[in-house]
């Protein structure tokens, strides 16, 4: 890095004309700033205080969830954990954002940055792409995986997602190398004096961030598509399917913002400003991690507004009224289903023992009554018919 601020100059001199850029762009100092009375903009307060905004409110919402899972539905599933890995991921943002905001001038104009702040600037647009890749590939795993409780028997289903897994680790892995690598040395990316001729130019580091953002947002959309046929055919009243439109409204939202932030990349990757238009990338990083991990969550908040109440013991149900299961609240593992083994699940049935039907030994509840929550614990045995789920309350 640079040593002192003509070093700084003749190395971003060298960048400018590689990339056919003018200095004037954030580098150079305006003439009308030389007055006493300009007051250099920083709006950096705003991405330190939205950042904080955002996480804590994030982490409320992700321990109301483990809390739910563990003393309301019934245990922890691979949903939770990951979610908590995402939850990890964003803390450490916020955390590195702030640091950006301090330490390398961002949401400053990149003339009135010091020698230092530029280092630690170069620093932070190198890590920013890699912290966002990884947060935002856990969270949609994490998602994926709440999709394989959702679709439970529906094995095509099932198996579009076991795919769309790998495919997500997959291009995780890849825009990660991608990324760090796009330099060679690497340390030529916040080292001015090499990033001229070792690092590729600003059109095509945009072409190569297009590319690969373009690619998230439209895996954000399948996401967001995909279990929208089974809601759609649910058999709810009217004002649960609004609040499930509501539901992945957010999800819309948050793919609104990913699309936002494809928009502003091109600002930011062909300027020399990059202090000043990093910060809406960066808010807008944080903001789809938030949004995501808040929508994923609130499924799994529906068995807290749920009451309790008494059911029969040793109930029998057939696999279609198994499949009206609350399956987003409950920690369901397809996995270990067929396995004869005990899980948790919600169960929902009417107060009232009018509502069951006699069969034998057991009973079972009539369907399109099942409107109240409780914890039951589940054995599932496999018969030449399908399934049979005996419920123990």
């Amino acid at each position: 890095m640079a040593a002192t601020r003509e070093e700084l100059l003749l190395a971003l001199r060298d960048i400018a004309t590689v990339n056919g850029i003018s200095l004037t762009d954030g580098v150079a100092v305006p003439n009308h700033t030389a007055s006493a009375e300009y007051l250099h903009p920083n709006h950096g307060s705003t991405l330190f205080v939205a950042n904080v905004a955002l996480a804590a409110a994030t982490l409320l919402v992700v321990l109301a969830r483990f809390w739910t899972r563990i003393f309301v539905a019934g245990g922890v599933g691979a949903d939770d954990v990951t979610i908590g890995a995402a939850m990890i991921v964003v803390a450490g943002s916020t955390v590195f954002n702030c640091f950006g905001v301090k330490e390398a001038g961002i949401g400053k104009h990149f003339y009135d940055l010091s020698v230092a702040e530029v280092g630690n600037l170069l620093k932070f647009t190198f890590a920013l792409p890699l912290v966002y890749t990884l947060g935002v590939a856990i969270l949609k795993i994490s998602i994926l995986l709440f999709y394989r409780r959702l679709f439970g028997h529906r094995k095509r289903l099932q198996r579009i997602v076991l795919a769309f897994i790998a495919f997500q680790l997959v291009f995780a892995v890849a825009s990660v190398f991608a990324y760090a690598f796009m330099c060679a040395p690497v340390h030529a990316y916040w080292t001015l004096e090499l990033h001229a001729h070792a690092c590729p130019t600003f059109k095509t580091t945009l072409a190569m961030y297009m590319t690969l953002r373009s690619v998230t947002v439209a895996c954000d959309v399948a996401l967001l598509l995909l279990p929208m046929r089974m809601v759609w055919d649910l058999k709810i009243p009217q004002r649960q399917r609004l609040g499930l439109a509501a539901l992945f409204g957010l999800g819309l939202l948050a793919c609104v913002v990913a699309v936002a932030r494809l928009v502003m990349l091109r600002r930011l990757v062909l300027s020399l400003d990059v202090s000043w238009n990093v910060l809406p990338i960066a808010l807008l990083d944080q903001t789809e991690q938030c949004l995501g991990i808040i929508t994923a969550s609130i499924p799994a908040l529906t068995a807290v507004v749920s009451r309790y109440p008494p059911k029969p013991a040793n109930s029998l149900m057939n696999p279609a009224l198994a499949l009206r299961y609350d399956f987003l609240s409950f920690a369901y593992d397809p996995d270990r289903q067929n396995l004869g083994l005990g899980c948790f699940a919600t169960a929902y049935s009417d107060v009232s023992d009018e509502r069951l039907v006699t069969k034998g030994e057991h009973h079972e509840m009539r369907e399109g009554v099942i409107n109240k929550t409780t914890t039951v614990t589940v054995n599932i045995t496999t018969t030449t018919g399908g399934y049979r789920a005996a419920v123990q309350v």
